[in-house]
């Protein structure tokens, strides 16, 4: 397999807030980033690394975005799930403004403690809902159709698709062992059943 594009590699990396790193990480500092800098050292040509995310995106806003602006010809993508992304699926509800602002601040001063101070305290002090169980299942059920979409637009285009999964802190035991989120297991499963690639991070915590 050749991963040159001409006389550069493509890369696309796909996920949530994990590879995007939110408004506080510096952009040289994403792991795409990182991963761009060690590969051009390494394989010695210019490396184009699409990092296509937001937080609390799932399957269904990656397939999304693919359709709307296609694969950029890259060579091999990166498909980073985690234990939620098989239950959150989009809605058309009103964004929330902690996570996806909608204006642009008045000031810096104010951005910090709006944002960062009283929106924390305020989710500390509001009781979380838990979501019922059924919708967790119609979740489940279309986001997995749609994951598969996207390995079928990326293979019909040329493009090798590895899954990488992430596993949460609560995943992870004191001693390094690990305890895998049920999402896991359907995700090992999809890809078995499918003959798509799997990596998982579990197996770097041990």
């Amino acid at each position: 397999m050749t991963w040159r594009k001409g006389d550069e590699v493509r890369i696309l990396v796909l996920g949530d807030s994990v590879p995007n790193g939110g408004n506080l990480t510096d952009q040289r500092e994403l792991a795409t980033e990182l991963i761009k800098k060690d590969l051009e050292a390494s394989l010695r040509v210019p490396v184009v690394i699409g990092n296509i995310s937001a937080g609390t995106w799932s399957p269904p806003n990656l397939l999304a975005y693919l359709e709307a602006y296609g694969t950029f010809d890259a060579e091999v993508a990166i498909v980073l799930l985690n234990k939620g992304d098989l239950h959150d699926f989009p809605t058309f509800s009103p964004l929330n403004p902690n996570t996806h602002p909608v204006e642009r601040p008045a000031t810096a001063l104010g951005e910090l403690f709006n944002r960062y101070v009283f929106a924390r305290l305020k989710q500390r002090l509001t009781k979380t809902q838990e979501t019922p169980e059924t919708s967790v299942e119609d979740a489940r059920k279309t986001c997995l159709p749609e994951l598969l979409a996207i390995t079928d637009l990326l293979t019909t285009n040329h493009c090798r698709v590895f899954l990488l999964y992430h596993p949460s802190s609560d995943e992870i035991q004191v001693d390094g062992s690990s305890s895998p989120h049920e999402t896991f297991l359907l995700i090992r499963e999809f890809a078995n059943r499918h003959a798509i690639s799997l990596l998982n991070l579990f197996d770097l915590t041990a």
